[in-house]
């Protein structure tokens, strides 16, 4: 199939026609009842969202049992099914709690705490030994923050919200922008496990994974979060994709908005 000059395969002409048979409809409404300016900002974020759908994905995929994680570990996991994570469906929930079961890390990085579900699920799949540092924006930060974030509303909850894990003795709270954290003055040794989960804007992803890196034990896990959310794929995918073409091995889990990459031992 051609159109506009560029060829597209099977799947893509395929999802091409989905995504024109979705936005039909609402771009009708829009013309008739909001004028031709809303129906044109429609139809270009209707646009953004078939360039982002039939763009090949610049990342392999991978399974967690690919990665050498056993079957055993997804059956211990402890996952809290009765009051679902408002950032992370119970699926990928699941699948990160079975990696951090089967690293058993000592110390454990997450940024964007939000209300601290992943935290808490965090602490119950590692053993007492582990660490665990989470951070997010302080209160006198968060307005600032929220005009130039990907998720001003998120963090304008984080900030009012208690924290679901209380006072966990491995967690460690940690109130600070996260692009400017240097995680050696605040861990005394490597970081076995870190999850990258805070502002998905590209500058942002990449100061916070520069960061972590630097810290990364070898055999470490990193993770980051929200990789195929079309409204953040420029930051995220973009800059996932870069790390990609480096020569840093990133993978995406399949059927997951989850991607890792594993240091070498």
């Amino acid at each position: 199939m051609t159109l506009c000059g560029r060829e597209f395969s099977a799947r893509q002409a395929a999802k091409l026609v989905s995504v024109m048979g979705v936005a039909s409809g609402p771009l009708l409404f829009a013309a008739l009842r909001k004028g031709p300016l809303t129906a044109f900002e429609f139809a270009s974020r209707s646009l953004e969202l078939f360039k982002g759908l039939t763009a090949e994905d610049p990342l392999p995929s991978t399974t967690i049992e690919k990665l050498g994680v056993d079957s055993q570990y997804s059956k211990q996991i402890w996952i809290d099914l009765g009051q679902p994570s408002p950032s992370m469906p119970p699926g990928e929930l699941a699948l990160l709690c079975s990696l951090v079961k089967w690293k058993n890390p000592k110390t454990v990085v997450e940024i964007g705490t939000y209300k601290g579900f992943t935290t808490l699920h965090l602490s119950r799949n590692t053993s007492e030994m582990c660490r665990i540092f989470t951070v997010d924006l302080p209160p006198e930060a968060a307005g600032q923050k929220a005009s130039r974030s990907s998720d001003p509303h998120l963090i304008k909850e984080s900030v009012t919200s208690e924290r679901v894990f209380g006072k966990d003795s491995k967690i460690t709270q940690i109130l600070e922008d996260s692009t400017s954290i240097e995680w050696a003055r605040i861990v005394n040794r490597p970081v076995d496990f870190a999850l990258v989960d805070g502002s998905h804007l590209y500058e942002h992803v990449r100061k916070d994974t520069e960061a972590v890196l630097k810290v990364l034990a070898p055999g470490g896990i990193l993770v980051w979060h929200d990789y195929l959310r079309v409204e953040i794929r420029r930051g995220v995918g973009q800059y996932l994709s870069e790390l990609q073409k480096s020569g840093l091995p990133v993978y995406r889990l399949e059927g997951t908005t989850i991607c890792v990459h594993v240091r070498a031992a």
